[in-house]
């Protein structure tokens, strides 16, 4: 009796070895994403994901979520902007008129921006932009070029334009005019919660995503760079310790 004791022992540590060992060949043999991604496979947790920047949301609610878009200044004197390009926001440059562009930064209406701007008037391409964010995308802007103001009302864009939507915005004192009128998450999301669609879902399609890290095709990438203008290139720089491009 004692003798078969031993020998279970003796089985249940040579099981727990050999996984040992199995483990082992798994984690140094083959690439550890692979490892990892066997590893998540037992979570049967699942995961949701944003359509808007990609990253791990809390549920499906924040899969497609209720986004506004404001149209921010890039004229030299206003540098550094409010919140251009923060945390889950898409952003769009193109040339406004002489030699300065225009941003239209995109982001989910729960975006924690207090401050955003300096708010500048609507352009009509990137109404075109806008439209992929589905009917509810919220557009914040102050006027805009005549072509842009008649689209809006043709297309029924969700638009705060502040030259009647004014108490959505506020101008900061410090700034000299234009170049002075904000707009944040307080002002928005009571917008939002006065003239929203509530019956209806925000509805888009999103940016692909993949899940894969496997290296693709040719030669990668370390800068990318735009010409607007004669004198103004944008461009952008892969960072190795941040795994992005920086602008």
């Amino acid at each position: 009796m004692k003798k078969q004791k031993i020998n279970l022992r003796l089985v249940i540590l040579l099981v727990f070895l050999a996984l040992a060992i199995v483990a082992w060949i798994v984690y140094f043999l083959f690439p550890q994403k692979y490892f990892w991604e066997a590893i998540g496979s037992f979570n049967h947790y699942p995961k949701y994901f944003s359509r808007l920047d990609g990253k791990v949301v809390a549920g499906t609610e924040a899969v497609s979520p209720a986004v506004v878009a404001v149209m921010i200044d890039n004229f030299p004197d206003v540098y550094p902007q409010s919140c251009l390009g923060g945390e889950g926001s898409v952003v769009y440059e193109a040339p406004a008129e002489g030699v300065t562009t225009r941003f239209m930064q995109v982001m989910s209406a729960e975006s924690d921006f207090s401050k955003v701007g300096p708010v500048r008037s609507a352009r009509p391409y990137y109404l075109d932009w806008l439209a992929e964010y589905g009917a509810g995308a919220l557009y914040m802007h102050c006027g805009g070029a005549p072509e842009a103001l008649v689209l809006i009302k043709t297309r029924k864009i969700f638009d705060a334009n502040e030259f009647y939507w004014g108490p959505y915005y506020w101008r900061d004192q410090n700034k000299i005019a234009p170049h002075n009128l904000f707009t944040g998450r307080e002002k928005w999301q009571s917008l939002l919660d006065k003239y929203a669609d509530k019956d209806n879902k925000p509805v888009w399609s999103g940016w692909n995503f993949s899940n894969s890290l496997d290296v693709g095709l040719g030669e990668p990438l370390r800068e990318i760079a735009i010409k607007y203008f004669s004198g103004y290139t944008v461009a952008w720089r892969y960072k190795n310790d941040a795994e992005s491009y920086e602008r």
